[in-house]
């Protein structure tokens, strides 16, 4: 052990230079790994420890869609031989008025019943006596978590303001919780309230949101016994269950964003391989003197593995200390895109979980000697008067072998083929993602092959007349003698290219998409609510005193009602939207999968026909025509498909229903917002200022026009996209540390070369020049394989992986503009990784490169 350690040592300090491009190169992957996983996750972790904050030890809950439960069967509940503790719960989320952005989630619970449900840890329950009397009788208090009363710069007294449907209340803080259990890691602003306070502040006296339960078993029978005594269209609800749906998304996101930074990692690996690769040929004296003095072919190979093992474990370490210190950098952005698409949740501490740094350690080794395997084994093969005999630096790959990776190659892009017949397994595109990583891994076995042919043509071309090559023709001839042992750095560029480019068409071609399905579905010239559209403003209503007004207004041509709620579907969290379809019809150009529009709006306008979003039809398999179970008011409901609709607000799906069939089902008559058709389209100045002057003082209202809530759509979706630039970005710095190293390593070939240039009376700007030219080259066929393999990558990530994933149907728009910008910045980088290498070499001293000619 003590001579490995001495060999691997000398090796490092020797190569000091790329041993450090190495570990960097390694550190980068790890991190974007590690860092999607952290703050993911830790989103994930906010999530399930609200829902745990807010449900305590409840395993059960009984909620009625729509108005909610009627008070009195608490009681009832309660007294059930079945329950063992139950607890009644009013909440909402709602915006704080003076701090924008911030939501503060409100929960109104009944003090008395809480000690079986242990709500929040024990925070409720440590409150002190006059606290708790505090909030049971004194109208609009508070208790607040003290890491919010900090941040916020309040105190215990003071008062904060929330809008309640557009309502300013102002609520007093009354006592502090206690950071004790799940509430020490709660992920949004919690806000605790005297379940009677808060039903007069919500609007909701003699209703509950929901009763929490925990049963002394849960048998088929007793749960039957419990749900005999609910009234029509309360439902019984395992806690857990519920939220599965929600989690399921959210992973199915994590998902794809780990795939994506997996590619770093993998560029990290090539650059791994392709450095162990090099210093076995650079070494090839040493171990062949190794090798004469008794070292065994297994010894060789243990000590080639043991340095990769030295790369994977420095980098590793970097690479977890980086992927810390970038998911504290990327949360905010992630957590705002979780909150945008699937469920409220709040900034969260980043924490490894217990085991996770020996494991992530584990893995970046496992993956460092990975990539050494085949270099390792090949040194391991080498015969000692083999080595000794050959010429130092020599490396090639036999025409064979390359015959083989072709073989090898083509046989991978026809296994992506087949994979991509296959389903998603549970909601996941394995396959689809599986697909990816054969179709980069065929190119890239490809890619010398297809590159060789097209620069044997090229430089054939030109016929020799007695004039010595310039230098481009030099680099182009270097360029040609030298691919193989450019191979693996011009895979890991063209992996990175590919990926690229995949996903800038992707993101143009969703973003078209959802640009045309904005202009196409989404009418109105001003919509007015509580606050903006979104998830949250499915819980706030407008006052009928603020409808009153808005339908006074003389310029209003027509008013679409709009209600929304989150409802069940088969264990999908299913956004239900209702609203007077007629209007839509009239102004609107709702874009359907098939059918004609005026026969469906037909069916949903005379007859009790629902139509649903392509998201829950390809989900759930429900055809036109067939039938959609949704949890109404008064029991479980089946409604035929009149038409299924293009949908890119949610990824649970959605349903949508004309006002009429709602207020029969669910006996809802609030209204969350209204769309105005105006007139006169050219006074929604007027118009706005005019309402929002009738309200000034009373509500603040959200009042935006189509062409605002279209950027705030499209800003949304710019925000969801942001994170993967910022992987790919890494992905490619990764890649062109490997060019710089193979640079410098080829240039250390090629020192006697150089020298016999120089001696010659080559100028340096004419050596730079064909070294230059070599990394550009580099470059400019790792782009043109890469953008082959990028354009096959898009068609799968966007007609495989996201429908799979997402179920949505995104149109295909596809540009030069990307390309071109690629190879811009694929060129002018290769440039800028060759420029160190090629400085170095010139400052070598003559004398010494060819004092052995």
């Amino acid at each position: 052990m003590r001579i490995y350690g001495l060999l691997i040592r000398r090796h490092y300090f020797q190569s000091w230079g790329q041993s450090l491009l190495t570990i960097l190169g390694l550190a980068l992957g790890v991190s974007v790994f590690i860092s999607i996983h952290l703050s993911v996750g830790a989103c994930l972790t906010s999530f399930q420890n609200t829902v745990q904050a807010v449900s305590g030890q409840a395993q059960w809950e009984i909620r009625q869609e729509g108005w909610g439960l009627e008070e009195r069967l608490f009681r009832e509940v309660k007294n059930h031989p079945v329950v063992a503790a139950a607890a009644p719960v009013v909440e909402l989320q709602v915006p704080l008025r003076d701090y924008p952005g911030q939501v503060l989630w409100i929960l109104g619970v009944d003090g008395f019943n809480e000690a079986g449900i242990r709500r929040q840890g024990a925070a409720l329950t440590s409150l002190r006596d006059q606290d708790f009397l505090s909030l049971l009788l004194t109208p609009r208090t508070v208790a607040l978590a003290s890491e919010l009363i900090e941040r916020l710069a309040l105190r215990p007294g003071s008062t904060v303001t929330v809008l309640i449907n557009g309502r300013p209340e102002e609520l007093k803080i009354a006592a502090r919780l206690s950071a004790e259990g799940p509430a020490r890691a709660l992920g949004v602003d919690l806000g605790l309230m005297d379940i009677a306070q808060a039903q007069e502040l919500l609007g909701r006296v003699g209703r509950l949101d929901r009763i929490d339960l925990l049963l002394n078993g849960d048998s088929p029978e007793e749960l039957q016994r419990l749900r005999d005594i609910r009234p029509p269209g309360a439902a019984l609800y395992r806690t857990a269950a519920e939220r599965q749906g929600t989690e399921r998304m959210v992973r199915s996101y994590q998902l794809n964003l780990l795939a994506l930074s997996f590619i770093a990692v993998l560029v990290s690996m090539y650059l791994i391989y392709h450095v162990t690769s090099l210093a076995v040929v650079r070494r090839r004296h040493d171990l062949g003197v190794l090798r004469s003095l008794g070292m065994m072919p297994r010894q060789i190979r243990l000590l080639i593995l043991g340095e990769a093992a030295g790369y994977g474990l420095v980098g590793g370490l970097l690479g977890i200390g980086g992927g810390e210190l970038l998911a504290r950098l990327l949360l905010h952005s992630v957590a705002r895109t979780i909150t945008d698409l699937y469920v409220l949740v709040g900034t969260s501490e980043i924490v490894f979980k217990n085991g996770e740094i020996p494991l992530f350690l584990a893995c970046s080794i496992l993956a460092a000697v990975a990539s050494a395997a085949v270099p390792a084994r090949r040194a391991g093969q080498l015969q000692p008067r083999e080595i000794l005999t050959q010429r130092r630096g020599t490396w090639g790959a036999p025409r064979v072998l390359e015959r083989r990776y072709v073989a090898l190659g083509l046989g991978l892009l026809l296994l992506t083929a087949v994979l991509l017949f296959f389903p998603a397994w549970q909601g996941l595109p394995l396959a689809g993602l599986l697909a990816t990583l054969t179709l980069i891994l065929g190119f890239s076995l490809l890619l010398v092959p297809l590159t060789r042919k097209i620069v044997t043509r090229c430089s054939g071309r030109e016929k020799p007349d007695g004039n010595p090559p310039g230098a481009g023709r030099l680099g182009l001839l270097y360029f040609a003698h030298s691919l193989d042992k450019m191979a693996v750095s011009m895979a890991a560029l063209m992996t990175a290219v590919a990926m690229l480019i995949s996903v800038a068409l992707m993101i143009r071609s969703f973003r078209q998409t959802v640009e045309h399905w904005i202009d196409q579905s989404i009418s109105g010239d001003l919509l007015v609510g509580p606050v903006f559209p979104s998830h949250q403003g499915d819980f706030q209503f407008l006052e009928p005193e603020v409808l009153r007004r808005i339908q006074a207004q003389p310029e209003v041509r027509d008013i679409y009602y709009y209600r929304g709620l989150f409802i069940s579907v088969a264990g999908h969290p299913v956004r239900l939207w209702s609203g007077n379809l007629d209007v839509i019809q009239r102004y609107g150009r709702l874009a359907f999968t098939a059918g004609d529009p005026e026969t469906i709006f037909r069916k949903t306008l005379t007859e009790e026909e629902v139509l649903i979003s392509e998201v829950l039809a390809y989900r759930l398999k429900i055809p036109v025509g067939g039938l959609v179970t949704l949890p109404t008011a008064r029991g479980p409901q089946p409604f035929k498909v009149a038409g299924i609709f293009y949908d890119y607000r949610t990824e649970g799906g959605g349903v949508w229903m004309d006002r009429r069939i709602f207020l029969k089902w669910w006996q809802d008559d609030r209204i969350n917002g209204v769309r105005l058709y105006l007139k006169d389209p050219a006074r929604l100045p007027q118009v706005r200022e005019s309402l929002l002057k009738e309200q000034a003082g009373r509500y603040a209202l959200a009042i935006v026009s189509h062409r605002e809530l279209r950027g705030q759509i499209l800003a949304i979706f710019d925000q969801t996209f942001r994170i993967t630039y910022a992987l790919e970005a890494i992905a490619i710095l990764v890649a062109f540390l490997g060019i710089i190293h193979t640079s410098s390593i080829l240039n250390l070939f090629r020192a006697k070369e150089l020298g016999i240039l120089k001696a010659l009376g080559a100028l340096p700007g004419q050596i730079r020049g064909l070294l230059l030219t070599e990394t550009t080259l580099m470059g400019f066929f790792s782009f043109l394989w890469g953008a082959v393999a990028g354009t096959w990558l898009s068609l799968i990530l966007i007609f495989v992986i996201n429908r799979q994933s997402f179920g949505w149907t995104i149109r295909l728009y596809w540009t030069f503009q990307v390309y071109w910008q690629t190879l811009a910045i694929i060129l002018v980088s290769s440039l800028l990784a060759g420029w160190v290498p090629a400085t170095l070499a010139l400052k070598a001293d003559i004398q010494q490169l060819i004092r052995e000619e």
